[in-house]
C-alpha cells in the first residue's frame, strides 16, 4: 500500500499532470470553442501518463512500492442496450456505456481491485449542457442493460443482462468544463509564480450521478485519482474482483460490474486502429503507454498477458475494429494502474 506521507506529492504530480493533459487538448483542439470530448481523453492519455512517470517515479524511489501505468484511447466503445422507458416493448436504447475506466490493481498481500466508469458531460458557465435522458438515465436508474462490442480477435462480450444496480460506487461523471480557465475553486497550491497547468486543474471534475451533478460535491479528477489507490472513504472506485487469466466470468452471480470491468481489460484495452489524422496530429489509436516506477522491488508481469505483448505499434489493426459493427461512434479511454508492495 502506498504510504499516506506520499499522498501529498502524488497529488501535486497529479494536477499537474492532467493540468498539462488538459492544457495540451486546448492548445491542439480540432474544432471551434472548446475541445471536443474525444480530443480531451487523448491527450489524457498521450500527456497525463508520460508526465506522471516523470513526476512520481522518483517519489516511489525506495518508497517499497512498485508502480506500472498503462493506457489506451480505443475507438468503438462498447454498447449499453436497453429498454426505453417510455415505451419498454418498443425499440431497444442503444448508448455508449461510458467515456474513460480507471481501473487500480494492487499486487501482493492484500491484493485488491478497485474501478471506476465515467461518462463524460460537457459544462458551460457553470450548468451542465442539455443531455438526452435516455443517456441520463443509464448513470442515474442503470436499467439492466446488454453489453454490445468486440474484442481484438471479434470476439463479443458475455451475452445477458448486466445489473449495476449495488455497483454505484463504480459509476461516476467526468464533467468537462467548457470555460478554458476554470475559476470554480482555488488551486491548492495557487500562486503567482505556479505553471499554466494549475489553470486547467479545475477543468475535469468527478461527480456522483447519484447526487446534484455540477459544482456542489464535485472534485477535480487529479484528486479521485490519487484516492483510488488509497483506503479512503466514502471510496473512489468500486472494489472489483479480479480474475485469473483464462478465466470466463459469469453474469447473474452479483458480479456484473466486476465482470464487465474484465472484459472491457481483456477486450476493449487490447484493441488499436489504423493511425488517424486529427488535426495536425497523427495519433495512433489504442497505443499503450506504461511505465515502472524506480522502486526497490520489481512490478511482476502483469497478469492480464497483452500487457507484456507487443506493443500497439508492432501489430496490425484488426478487421473487426474497421467493421465496427453493434459498437459506438466515440472512443474510450482506458486507464489501469497496477501496484505491488506489501
Amino acid at each position: 500500500m502506498l504510504k499516506s506521507d506520499l499522498y501529498v506529492d502524488l497529488l501535486y504530480g497529479a494536477q499537474d499532470a492532467f493540468g498539462a493533459a488538459r492544457q495540451a487538448a486546448w492548445h491542439n483542439k480540432t474544432s471551434a470553442g472548446a475541445p471536443i470530448e474525444e480530443d480531451q481523453l487523448f491527450w489524457l492519455i498521450e500527456t497525463a501518463l508520460p508526465r506522471l512517470e516523470r513526476n512520481w517515479t522518483p517519489l516511489l524511489s525506495g518508497s517499497g512500492t512498485s508502480m506500472r501505468l498503462s493506457g489506451v484511447f480505443c475507438h468503438k466503445t462498447p454498447l449499453a442496450v436497453y429498454a426505453d422507458s417510455k415505451m419498454p416493448s418498443g425499440p431497444k436504447i442503444r448508448r455508449e456505456l461510458g467515456d474513460l475506466l480507471l481501473v487500480h490493481d494492487h499486487q501482493g498481500r492484500d491484493a485488491r481491485r478497485r474501478a471506476v466508469l465515467m461518462q463524460a458531460k460537457r459544462m458551460d458557465d457553470g450548468r451542465l449542457k442539455a443531455d438526452n435522458p435516455e443517456q441520463a438515465r443509464l448513470y442515474s436508474d442503470w436499467p439492466r442493460f446488454e453489453l454490445r462490442g468486440h474484442g481484438r480477435d471479434g470476439s463479443s462480450f458475455l451475452a445477458g443482462e448486466r445489473d449495476f444496480t449495488h455497483s454505484r460506487d463504480g459509476v461516476r461523471y467526468l464533467i468537462l468544463d467548457d470555460a478554458r480557465h476554470p475559476g470554480h475553486f482555488p488551486y491548492w497550491f495557487d500562486c503567482p509564480w505556479c505553471p499554466i497547468e494549475g489553470d486547467h486543474v479545475n477543468g475535469w471534475l468527478v461527480s456522483d450521478p447519484r447526487g446534484a451533478v455540477g459544482l456542489p460535491g464535485s472534485e477535480n479528477f487529479a484528486t479521485t485519482f490519487v484516492n483510488m489507490l488509497y483506503e479512503v472513504y466514502p471510496p473512489r472506485g468500486q472494489k472489483a474482483k479480479r480474475y485469473p487469466q483464462g478465466t470466463v466470468p459469469a453474469l447473474g452471480k452479483g458480479e456484473d460490474f466486476d465482470t464487465t470491468v474484465h472484459e472491457l481489460l481483456t477486450k476493449t484495452f487490447t484493441k488499436e486502429l489504423l493511425t488517424k489524422e486529427r488535426g495536425r496530429h497523427a495519433r495512433k489509436r489504442g497505443e499503450e503507454t506504461g511505465f515502472m516506477g524506480n522502486t526497490s522491488g520489481r512490478l511482476p508481469d502483469s497478469s492480464l498477458a497483452f500487457l507484456s505483448g507487443p506493443s500497439a505499434s508492432d501489430l496490425d489493426p484488426p478487421g473487426s475494429e474497421r467493421a465496427g459493427a453493434g459498437e459506438g461512434d466515440r472512443p474510450i479511454a482506458i486507464v489501469l494502474v497496477e501496484t505491488f508492495g506489501d
